[in-house]
């Protein structure tokens, strides 16, 4: 109803706001629950952490995801296909490098086990 409010009143932009911060601070919550074990709470707190702590580098990952993927759509559709992974890569690389998760590395772990 608000939305409604802001569009009839000439202010579209405010309704996108809320939408870009939510989107942003929950961004690694399917990381955490699927790498983490996390309920979707705990996960939806965490991620809040997470990207607290350094949310323009995530804002700016997010939006260049989002660019790519939009590119591929636009390359006759079909290109989406190729290029939407590119962001769940993006989203992956931003959990690893915020978590702690990309100082392991299994080529080293061969043989010490």
């Amino acid at each position: 109803m608000f939305s409604i409010f802001l569009r009839t009143i000439g202010l579209p932009i405010l309704v996108y706001i809320p939408t870009i911060l939510i989107t942003t601070f929950t961004f690694l919550v399917v990381p955490l629950i699927v790498f983490k074990n996390m309920s979707a709470t705990e996960a939806i707190k965490g991620s809040i952490d997470y990207v607290g702590k350094n949310f323009l580098v995530t804002a700016g990952l997010i939006v260049v995801g989002f660019i790519c993927a939009s590119l591929g759509a636009i390359a006759c559709g079909i290109g989406i296909l190729f290029t939407f992974p590119f962001y769940f890569a993006i989203q992956y690389t931003v959990y690893a490098h915020l978590t702690g998760d990309d100082d392991h590395n299994e080529i080293d772990a061969i043989g010490t086990e």
